[in-house]
């Protein structure tokens, strides 16, 4: 019963209490909206950061597959490599 009486109350209290006005983008100033987003970004900040990483890493070794795989294939003793009907000229 006493549970009944406290949730009335609170109910009573905030529909008499006049809505406050939620902190959003739309309803801050222009110096508020970089401060919200300073708060919330950070996690974002970090991920992008690990996304720009991991693409750099990504390309970095793709380059050095690619330059190793051409230095390769000049050494390679092409006249000892089988002769296919259908080969194209790669050179």
């Amino acid at each position: 019963r006493e549970v009944l009486v406290v949730v009335a109350q609170r109910l009573r209290d905030e529909v008499t209490r006049p809505a406050q006005p939620r902190a959003s983008a739309a309803h801050c100033r222009p110096g508020c909206r970089g401060a919200m987003l300073g708060v919330m970004s950070k996690g974002l900040v970090l991920l992008l950061v690990m996304i720009a990483v991991i693409i750099v890493y990504t390309i970095a070794k793709v380059i050095r597959y690619n330059r190793l795989s051409e230095q390769q294939w000049k050494q390679v003793d092409k006249s000892k490599l089988k002769k296919w009907e259908d080969d194209d000229d790669w050179d």
